[in-house]
């Protein structure tokens, strides 16, 4: 039974309705569900409603923090900043506060969005820290090395962020949730240098999870990933499929992300569109028929079939008869 039938269940016995403690926990069930099947305004709106009004202590951090969570991938990190000033959760933290491994993983999301890399690394690792001092190994509740691991990245400390992911993919691996193996396999792309088929692998796992305002991820690794702008035809095709994934996931910021890349790869790259007669001879290459038998079957000479081949491989950065099969069979 899905946790949200449990959830709507509960809502009607007396205890677990109102504005108590057992129906603020209730509530912050449904904001974490609506978070991870990629509903971030459902979650903005559940927990921007609880932060209005008194939260019980022992549930104040771990609103806020999931509310920043929510508004960094919303792509308002500036409201998420404010929000931990405005609550008392920025700077230092009590070491006995309830949630204070979430908040530090929020902040570590913030000052990365704002590229603060040095500060994100530090809220990370002190995620770790205080994560590791309970023995809670599932990188599942909170992936603190693979966000180190980014910030690290853009902070130019590169080998320290290849050992935490390397952990953390092995980590993922062990729990098996796709979402957090195509986030610590997107990571591990970026930080080892560019592989295509880890970021495909990722996108494949971010779109089982339906992790959709993830996929900005995958968007921003493609336009510096070298080894997929060697594959023009696959990159771009990958570039389409997140932007679809990400414009029908309802997270506009996502969104937008991913159409810009998109719209950049394009402009740089260009956008081969291939004539009907070009599709058609494709298409029967791909089949398997040769120049002659492509020629008798669409009433063309051979020079003709030749010459609309010859356009296919330079509109699409082709080598040859065999890249364009292996291209077709891929995407087709």
């Amino acid at each position: 039974m899905r946790v949200d039938t449990h959830c709507s269940r509960l809502a009607e016995q007396p205890r677990w309705s109102g504005t108590g403690p057992a129906a603020q926990v209730l509530q912050v069930i449904r904001s974490r569900i609506s978070f991870l099947v990629g509903d971030l305004a459902e979650t903005r709106r559940i927990l921007g409603k609880m932060v209005q009004s008194p939260i019980a202590e022992s549930m104040e951090a771990i609103v806020v923090a999931w509310l920043t969570e929510a508004l960094v991938q919303l792509g308002d990190a500036s409201a998420a900043e404010y929000l931990l000033i405005g609550r008392g959760f920025s700077g230092a933290l009590p070491n006995d506060l309830p949630g204070r491994a979430l908040l530090l993983y929020a902040a570590g999301g913030v000052n990365m969005a704002l590229r603060r890399m040095n500060r994100a690394v530090n809220d990370f690792l002190a995620c770790g820290r205080e994560v590791a001092a309970c023995n809670f190994a599932n990188p599942c509740v909170i992936p603190w090395r693979t966000g180190a691991a980014m910030s690290m990245l853009g902070a130019e400390q590169t080998d320290l962020a290849r050992a935490l992911v390397r952990t953390e993919l092995d980590a993922a691996w062990k729990w098996g949730s796709p979402r957090e193996i195509g986030r610590a396999s997107l990571a591990s792309a970026m930080v080892h240098g560019g592989s295509t088929d880890l970021i495909v692998e990722a996108a494949d796992l971010l779109a089982i999870a339906n992790a959709r305002s993830d996929m900005t991820g995958v968007a921003r690794a493609i336009g510096g990933d070298q080894g997929a702008l060697r594959d023009l035809p696959r990159a771009r095709q990958l570039l389409r499929r997140v932007a679809d994934l990400t414009e029908r996931g309802g997270n506009q910021y996502a969104a937008n992300v991913a159409s810009g890349e998109l719209a950049r790869f394009l402009a740089t790259h260009g956008n081969p569109v291939l004539t009907k007669r070009e599709i058609d001879v494709a298409k029967l290459v791909w089949a398997g028929y040769n120049n002659a038998e492509i020629a008798d079957r669409l009433s063309l000479t051979r020079r003709t079939v030749e010459y609309h081949l010859s356009a296919v491989y330079r509109k699409c950065h082709l080598a040859d008869r065999r890249h364009l099969y292996l291209a077709m069979t891929k995407f087709c």
